[in-house]
């Protein structure tokens, strides 16, 4: 419930939240349709399957950069950080897969590619 304590029934409550996570740039902190209070985030939050909190979270750490800062996500898994360098390259060190963050070249450890030379033709971009 928000603040005043208005409530909604399961049905509006799912289609709320879905309208809410299909928005989040304009209807993020979601606020209260009857009141307009901001409804505390943990009561949100619990509406969330863990696909939406996952997604949830990163917007909330994208929205919370600070000037200098990147966050590097990877695209195999949910891994992501907050950097306050600017990587060219960059591993997710949760499952050790890379990306060139200029060209969008994936990148494997594994491979016998020489990540020197990439970096300078991606850097000289």
């Amino acid at each position: 419930p928000c603040p005043s304590f208005h409530f909604m029934c399961s049905e509006c409550t799912g289609v709320y939240v879905s309208s809410v996570m299909g928005d989040l740039d304009s209807s993020y902190p979601p606020k209260c349709c009857m009141c307009r209070a901001e409804i505390p985030e943990a009561s949100f939050e619990r509406q969330l399957d863990a696909p939406s909190q996952a997604r949830l979270a990163l917007f909330k750490a994208q929205r919370s950069l600070k000037p200098g800062e990147t966050m590097c996500k990877c695209a195999d898994c949910e891994f992501f950080e907050i950097r306050d360098d600017d990587p060219i390259i960059w591993f997710c060190e949760g499952c050790d897969e890379g990306e060139c963050l200029v060209c969008h070249k994936r990148l494997d450890p594994g491979a016998t590619i020489d990540h020197r030379v990439h970096l300078e033709v991606c850097a000289s971009l």
